[in-house]
C-alpha cells in the first residue's frame, strides 16, 4: 500500500500496512505524528463499537491508559500524540466478536523532521520578538548545510535586530559507514574541517550522543544538547557548563546518562572533536560522572571567544549596554558642546561592562 509510505512529517511509515493489519480489523488511518512513539494497542474486553474495551501504551508498554471503550463511530484520537485510529466492524453477524480480548496491536512513529527552511522560517519569528533569548536550541540532528543557514540567520539577527543570541544545534550520529575503517578518526577529521565553514563564535554544535534515562523510566539515545541546554539555564553566564569541582552541579551521574555513543568516540576522538570546535562530553579516570568536556563554539580558530562561557559574557553586555543607550532615544542634547554630550552617554552606556 504505497499511500501509507508518506512523509514523516506527515504520516507514520509502516512498511506493510496489509500484513500489520487485517483489512476488516484496526488502524485503518495514522495521522500527524508529533514524536516518536512505540504504540501499543491492547483490547481487554470483547465487543464491536460502542462495547469493545481497549488500551493504549505510546511507550512500548512501560505505561497504559485507562481503559477506553470504542468510540460508536469508530474514531478515537490519542491525546497528545497527533494520532487518530480508526476501527472497523466485522459482517453482521460477527459483529459482537469484531474485537477480542487480548487482540494487541503494535506500531512504531517517526519523529516529525524540519526541512533548513523550516527552521530557517522558525527563526525569522525571533525578529519580532522583544523579549530577552540567550539562546536559541534547534532540537533535531542536522548537517553542515544547516548549520551555515543557521549562521548567516544569527547574524543578520545580531547586526540588523540587535539581538545577540547564540545557536545550538546537535551533529548527526557516525554512521556504520563512518566506522567502517574501524575507528572515527576520518569522520572527525571531517567535522573538524567544518568549523572553517562557519567561523561564527555564536554557533555551537553538540556531537555527543548517549542513552538518557527520561522522567517517565524510558531509555532514549539522543544527541546530548538538551542536557548541555539544562546546563546553561543553571550556570551564571561566565561559568564554565564543564566543572567538574564536588558541588558545581554539573556532573551527569550515570544513573540518568548510561553511556557516551558510539563506543568508537573514545578520548582521541572526542580531542579532536573539541579541538575542531565542538561542544563535547567525557568521562575522567577517578570521577564517577560524565561532564561536558568543553563548551567549545565554531569560532574561528584565534578567536577570543572559543567557548561558550565567553560568548554569553560578551552577548550579555552587548544587551545590558544597548538597554542603556536606548534611554537616550529622542533626547535632548546641549548642540553647544556636543562632544561633553556623547561622552557623558558613553559613559552611562558603558556601566554594564564595569559591573
Amino acid at each position: 500500500m504505497d499511500e501509507w509510505r508518506k512523509d514523516a512529517r506527515r504520516d507514520v511509515v509502516i512498511t506493510d500496512i496489509d500484513a500489520l493489519v487485517p483489512e476488516d480489523h484496526l488502524l485503518r488511518k495514522i495521522e500527524n505524528p508529533n514524536n516518536a512513539f512505540n504504540v501499543i494497542v491492547k483490547f481487554t474486553a470483547q465487543g464491536r463499537f460502542n462495547t469493545g474495551i481497549f488500551t493504549v501504551s505510546t511507550d512500548g508498554g512501560n505505561t497504559f491508559s485507562d481503559e477506553i471503550t470504542v468510540p460508536v463511530a469508530g474514531s478515537y484520537e490519542i491525546p497528545g500524540t497527533g494520532l487518530t485510529l480508526k476501527f472497523t466492524e466485522g459482517e453482521d453477524l460477527q459483529a459482537d466478536s469484531s474485537f477480542l480480548a487480548n487482540d494487541t496491536f503494535t506500531f512504531d512513529t517517526t519523529a516529525p523532521t524540519m526541512t533548513n527552511g523550516d527552521v530557517l522560517a522558525a527563526l525569522d519569528k525571533v525578529k519580532n520578538f522583544h523579549e530577552t533569548v540567550e539562546y536559541i536550541h534547534i532540537v533535531g540532528e542536522c548537517d553542515l548545510s544547516l548549520w551555515q543557514a543557521v549562521s548567516e540567520k544569527q547574524i543578520q539577527l545580531a547586526t540588523n535586530f540587535h539581538n545577540p543570541v547564540f545557536m545550538l544545534l546537535e551533529a548527526k550520529a557516525p554512521t556504520a559507514e563512518d566506522m567502517e575503517g574501524g575507528d572515527l578518526n576520518e569522520w572527525a577529521r571531517t567535522m573538524a574541517g567544518h568549523r572553517q565553514k562557519i567561523k561564527n563564535y555564536n554557533v555551537q554544535v553538540c556531537a555527543a550522543w548517549g542513552p538518557v534515562v527520561k522522567m517517565d523510566g524510558t531509555t532514549q539515545t539522543m544527541n546530548l544538547a538538551s542536557i548541555a541546554a539544562g546546563l546553561y539555564s543553571k550556570a551564571k553566564v561566565h561559568e564554565s557548563i564543564g566543572k567538574t569541582r564536588d558541588g558545581a552541579g554539573f556532573g551527569i551521574s550515570k544513573a540518568v546518562l548510561l553511556d557516551l555513543l558510539p563506543a568508537e568516540l573514545d578520548d582521541s576522538i572526542i580531542e579532536i572533536l573539541d579541538n575542531g570546535g565542538y561542544l563535547t562530553f567525557r568521562a575522567y579516570n577517578g570521577l564517577n560522572d560524565f561532564y561536558v568536556y568543553h563548551a567549545k563554539m565554531l569560532s574561528p580558530e584565534r578567536s577570543d571567544f572559543q567557548s561558550a562561557e565567553d560568548v554569553r559574557v560578551l552577548n550579555k553586555i552587548i544587551r545590558n549596554v544597548r538597554q542603556e543607550g536606548l534611554q537616550f532615544m529622542n533626547d535632548d542634547i546641549d548642540a553647544e558642546d556636543i562632544q561633553a554630550e556623547l561622552d557623558a552617554r558613553a559613559a552611562f552606556m558603558a556601566t554594564p561592562s564595569r559591573r
